[in-house]
């Protein structure tokens, strides 16, 4: 399964004409997890940056915290964690330069993904402001990201 996903150029300009996006997606996210060196390496990144972000050092850092002393760190618990495997799937998937260029990228997600009911239920752009907001940034880091040439991203799935 892994040398059978062909990667290329010609491959993405078969697929460029927008109907096939999703299967396109769905079949890299399968190639990415197949059993083997791609799904060990996604494991080791996430395993890395969750014990990195379970040191109490790293917690009394964390931006929604409420107090924090010698021994303990109150915290949010929702918001905590759902930052924490935002920012473990960014880094496993697009290495650390998205966290470096775009450090608020995770905040923006997780406000775009509380309101993408508003999508569902197509609520006018008037009342839908703080998700259209969230999405246009999330979509402008991408981008910035994405002009970055690919050698110097590193660090990818």
């Amino acid at each position: 399964m892994e040398s059978s996903f062909p990667i290329g150029r010609k491959r993405y300009s078969q697929i460029h004409n927008g109907s096939r996006w999703a299967k396109l997606g769905r079949e890299i996210h399968i190639h990415q997890l197949f059993p083997g060196k791609r799904l060990d390496g996604l494991r080791s990144t996430f395993i890395r940056y969750f014990q990195k972000s379970l040191s109490l050092k790293h917690m009394a850092q964390y931006p929604c915290n409420s107090s924090v002393s010698e021994q303990a760190v109150v915290l949010s618990l929702y918001a905590w964690t759902s930052d924490i495997f935002i920012c473990a799937g960014q880094e496993a998937y697009f290495g650390p330069l998205l966290a470096e260029m775009e450090p608020k990228l995770s905040w923006d997600f997780l406000i775009f993904d509380e309101l993408t009911w508003q999508v569902l239920y197509q609520y006018p752009k008037f009342l839908a402001s703080k998700m259209i907001r969230a999405k246009d940034e999330v979509i402008t880091g991408l981008e910035r990201y994405f002009e970055v040439p690919v050698e110097a991203r590193g660090g990818m799935a």
